[in-house]
């Protein structure tokens, strides 16, 4: 979250160069400023986890292989 003071600081410069500045312009970047760092953040670690994964990890989280669900099949 170190980063939503630059991203504060790039959405205000943008507002103030392009003329964008009204009532919404820092409601919406007070919101942006961690919210964009944090999509990113979360994107990079989706990412990461799932190239760690293997796909016998993956299948120990269904609870439809070896029957761990009776009559669950998994999708062929």
């Amino acid at each position: 979250m170190l980063f939503s003071a630059v991203v504060l600081r790039i959405i205000g410069g943008i507002a103030l160069i392009g003329g964008l500045e009204t009532a919404w312009t820092y409601p919406f970047a007070a919101w942006a400023s961690w919210l964009l760092p944090l999509a990113v953040f979360e994107v990079i670690e989706r990412v990461r986890t799932s190239e760690r994964q293997s796909p016998e990890e993956i299948d120990v989280l269904n609870p439809a292989v070896e029957g761990r669900i009776p009559g669950a099949r998994l999708p062929e």
